[in-house]
């Protein structure tokens, strides 16, 4: 008598939960999912992705994290370990609201061009059509580091980051 053995692969845990819609928003829960309209209350994992169109955003809850995510944008989420939280901005502007973490957790934000890492802070992330970024910090501190150097964005500052990776500070 033959022993079947489960060979399914678990299923990765759940990282955010879609929670506002308003207009033309697609994700997908996993990597390499098709695109399907994004739905209150919609679960996704690591790999997962949201995308706003024109005129549209969505508002998304990572553990007690809140990611508003303006018009044109899409991101991936990320779990590079289990001690960081990681979303990857491809293009457009996400606002977040980052509280809570433990000691050992990290929350970064990616762009083609920097890193920025955060620690109960408040600030948003945008990625221009030609490959530059600016961080700014509503409230706290965001490390922000690139090929060029890191430097440390306090409380009302902003840096802008140019496509090679030169940081500037913004006024």
């Amino acid at each position: 008598l033959a022993t079947a053995i489960s060979t399914a692969i678990p299923e990765a845990p759940v990282m955010a939960v879609v929670r506002e819609v308003i207009n033309q928003v697609q994700a997908h829960t996993l990597e390499n999912e098709d695109w399907t309209e994004a739905l209150v209350d919609m679960t996704l994992r690591a790999g997962g992705e949201v995308w706003a169109k024109e005129g549209s955003t969505s508002l998304v809850e990572l553990d007690s994290d809140l990611i508003r995510v303006a018009p044109n944008t899409i991101f991936t989420l990320k779990r590079p370990d289990e001690q960081t939280r990681q979303l990857d901005l491809k293009e457009g502007q996400i606002w977040l609201n980052v509280e809570g973490l433990q000691e050992d957790e990290k929350f970064e934000v990616t762009t083609p061009n920097l890193t920025a890492s955060v620690r109960g802070t408040r600030f948003s992330v945008r990625v221009d059509e030609n490959g530059s970024s600016v961080v700014s910090v509503l409230v706290g501190t965001v490390t922000v580091s690139t090929a060029a150097g890191t430097v440390d964005v306090e409380t009302k500052g902003a840096v802008a980051v140019d496509a090679s990776g030169k940081i500037s500070q913004q006024t």
